[in-house]
């Protein structure tokens, strides 16, 4: 115990290693596709609602 620096915790790196496995490298990249694609479907609600929309005061 006294070789680790923080005491009751562990340190990840040295037990799971540095690498990342292929498995979670797919699952980050389908992530990132997924919240691409939300935002972009939020984008095109907002421009919608930018389009549609009418003043209440006319001009």
């Amino acid at each position: 115990m006294e070789d680790s620096p923080h005491k009751g915790k562990r340190n990840i790196t040295e037990i799971d290693g540095p690498t990342t496995p292929p498995d979670e490298a797919d699952l980050r990249e389908a992530m990132k596709a997924m919240i691409k694609g939300e935002m972009g479907n939020v984008w095109d609600r907002l421009g919608k609602v930018v389009k549609t929309y009418l003043p209440l005061v006319p001009q």
